[in-house]
């Protein structure tokens, strides 16, 4: 099992280690109930919840005995959803795939997909739950919106969420029946309006990671080589990549951008929780396929509609203004609003997503450079240079990386600490 180090949190990893080589659970459930900062929240909860695939036995006991605790419940389904991925996972980006595997990981989900809306049953207004949610339901969905619906309600309740939307952009990809297209314009748009120095820029490097990542996986060993060849040389992925870097990198000292550590529900939520969700579907229109053209001049998948908002990609955009815009392009293509899934925990979706609206604070601000996710989005970015063989900007963000590995993106290309380690190297740290 692999843990999430990309952090300097020493009480995190006290409590990660007491859980899993003492299989004592206690630092790790003070931990998850004491933390009000929900971002420092949302990566221990992703930490710990590795560390608990190798007590899932003992949590339940835990859960089960006390079952007012949504800590317990909390820890419980991130360890059963952490244990479902590493169920079919190999060590690149090929997952194994079998009958017996994809059963049993579809029975991990449910029991995860359980404990997490218990969580958040008990705990209203914690979005944390739904954060691990997002991240647990992409491979065995109850219905066709509940992977929307869930980020959605996670959003409504802390709008910058680093792991969720991360994962949601997983969700996007052409391997979980979305496309790179998809991928791309949700990164552009949820970051567009965040200020310089928030981890989310590094959306627009996953983003082109998973083009990557999607290029060879298709057509045979030939196509594979030139699409891969290709993807990080293309000057469109790189004025992307280059911009969000450059704004990553252009947090400062003291900066007043910061982050709030949870947004109060305003009385529109009140009502938004107090029904049914109403999912919106996607009014986005699919990219112009590229002819075949000569390879210096082929464009990657996204590249006719760069700017989200321009190419009607209204279902990621920030706001009351482009929640509304969504709704209308459903309807216009002749979708339903509304429906979804039920469960504990309040509504998923039909909500006034402000993820734009989040990353300016008032007095109180934290500097960025010290968001709890922040090393993790500079090693989105390392890896993405790395990978391009540009050692230079490699270098610049592995300077603000930390000297430990996160999982993601280096767990694509192989043993993240080696990949992290090669990285360091290549770029002379």
């Amino acid at each position: 099992m692999v843990f999430e180090q990309a952090h300097t949190d020493e009480i995190l990893e006290k409590a990660l280690w007491s859980l899993t080589d003492d299989g004592d659970p206690s630092p790790a459930l003070e931990l998850i109930a004491d933390t009000t900062d929900v971002d420092r929240r949302e990566q221990a909860v992703a930490a710990l919840g590795a560390g608990g695939v190798l007590r899932i036995e003992q949590l339940r006991e835990l859960a089960a005995q006390q079952p007012y605790y949504p800590e317990r419940w909390l820890l419980l389904g991130a360890s059963l959803s952490a244990a479902a991925w590493s169920a079919r996972e190999s060590t690149g980006h090929r997952p194994i795939v079998t009958d017996r595997l994809v059963q049993r990981q579809q029975a991990l989900i449910a029991e995860a997909r359980t404990a997490l809306r218990q969580a958040a049953t008990l705990s209203r207004d914690d979005p944390v739950p739904w954060s691990e949610l997002a991240g647990a339901v992409i491979c065995a969905p109850l219905h066709r919106t509940e992977v929307a619906d869930v980020f959605k309600r996670a959003c409504v309740l802390a709008p910058d969420l680093y792991a969720a939307h991360t994962r949601h952009l997983t969700a996007l990809t052409r391997r979980w029946y979305g496309s790179q297209h998809k991928v791309v314009a949700f990164a552009q748009v949820r970051t567009a309006e965040r200020p310089d120095g928030h981890p989310l820029h590094a959306l627009v490097a996953l983003a082109h990671i998973e083009g990557y990542v999607d290029s060879v996986l298709r057509g045979n060993r030939v196509g594979r080589f030139w699409r891969a060849w290709r993807y990080f040389a293309n000057a469109e992925v790189r004025r992307e990549t280059d911009a969000a870097s450059a704004r990553l990198l252009a947090a400062s000292p003291g900066s007043n951008a910061g982050m709030p550590t949870q947004r109060e529900p305003s009385a529109d939520n009140a009502t938004i929780q107090a029904r049914e969700p109403a999912a919106v579907e996607s009014g986005a229109r699919k990219a112009t396929p590229h002819g075949s053209g000569a390879p210096e001049h082929a464009a990657p998948e996204h590249a006719t509609h760069r700017h989200g908002h321009a190419a009607g990609e209204h279902e990621y955009a920030t706001g009351e203004r482009g929640a509304r815009e969504g709704e209308r392009q459903h309807e216009a293509l002749g979708g339903r609003v509304g429906g979804g899934g039920g469960g504990g925990g309040g509504s998923e979706g039909d909500a006034d997503e402000r993820g734009g609206q989040g990353g300016e604070s008032g007095p109180g601000g934290r500097d960025l450079r010290a968001h709890p996710w922040a090393m993790a989005a500079h090693q989105a970015f390392a890896a993405f240079y790395h990978h391009a063989h540009d050692p230079v900007l490699a270098r610049a963000h592995l300077e603000r990386a930390g000297d430990r590995a996160a999982v993601w993106p280096w767990r694509y290309f192989g043993d993240p600490e080696e990949q992290f380690a090669t990285a360091r190297a290549a770029a002379g740290l």
